[in-house]
């Protein structure tokens, strides 16, 4: 049975993702900063292992690293700088790596629906860092192999 990891499994869409991952027969670890409850109570929480650590400390990659998962779901990642640190920790080691990206990081839609593949034009702060973790996730990918998406 693999093992994935969700970064923030608690919030807004943590709380059906985590669930539905039990259902499919995963091994489920959620990392939280704190112990809040889900959104929607589930009895599948009952089978999530619970961590709490802290994206904001230094060794945060290497303690995600430790929890030997073949997948990780980030949920919570915000600046390309915190992605590579954590995709350097878990190269070799996890089956795929997926961080969650934004329609913020295509800009205002001139077309709909608007492809993947269309020019970007992020909006603000926010859209700019999950635009440079997909670029960084896709060169990864490139050079070598790394096994991510956003």
């Amino acid at each position: 049975m693999e093992k994935v990891v969700v970064i923030g499994g608690k919030g807004k869409v943590g709380t059906y993702l985590v669930p539905l991952l039990c259902r499919a027969g995963y091994r489920v670890t959620n990392v939280s900063r704190g112990n809040r409850e889900a959104y929607i109570p589930d009895p599948c929480w009952q089978e999530v292992e619970q961590v709490a650590l802290n994206r904001e400390t230094p060794d945060f990659p290497a303690q995600i690293a430790a929890l030997r998962p073949d997948v990780v779901v980030d949920m919570i990642c915000f600046r390309s700088e915190d992605m590579l640190r954590l995709m350097d920790a878990l190269e070799g080691q996890v089956r795929h790596y997926l961080v969650t990206g934004s329609v913020w990081m295509h800009g205002p839609s001139v077309e709909v629906p608007y492809g993947e593949d269309m020019a970007r034009n992020p909006m603000d702060t926010y859209g700019t860092q999950k635009h440079l973790m997909d670029l960084a996730l896709q060169r990864c990918y490139a050079t070598k192999g790394f096994p991510g998406t956003a």
